[in-house]
């Protein structure tokens, strides 16, 4: 997006929205955190020699599952709306995911088609297998 806050700029919602989601279309990389694994494997498949065959992971869920404070139907209804270009652009970071690791399986000899990046033992590094 351009940076800009509501309230320093003239540039509607819907106008913010498309312009992120073209500079998004330009990315050469999307991943997604909840999809981890399968993002590393695209972004090796992506830079092949800057990559090697494991990977460590340093972030960490500031809200590990389960440790989240319960919130009521209309906070989260509040969230939604004040979060509805956030989430467009989201849901359009899933479609091209969903394309790009399709379509770069589709491409893969068959017998590389099931490697991917799987946490390793300790939970801390993730190798291709």
């Amino acid at each position: 997006t351009t940076g800009a806050q509501p309230h320093e700029s003239s540039v509607s919602d819907a106008q913010l929205l498309e312009a992120a989601k073209a500079n998004l279309r330009t990315c050469t990389f999307i991943g997604l955190m909840e999809r981890y694994e399968e993002s590393m494997t695209v972004l090796r498949n992506t830079f092949p020699s800057g990559l090697s065959q494991s990977m460590r992971q340093y972030e960490t869920s500031p809200h590990p599952k389960g440790k989240t404070n319960a919130i009521s139907d209309a906070q989260r209804e509040q969230i939604r709306v004040a979060n509805q270009v956030d989430i467009a652009l989201y849901e359009l970071a899933v479609d091209l995911f969903d394309k790009r690791w399709k379509s770069m399986q589709a491409q893969l000899p068959v017998s590389e088609r099931g490697l991917s990046f799987k946490k390793a033992k300790g939970g801390r590094s993730f190798k291709l297998s």
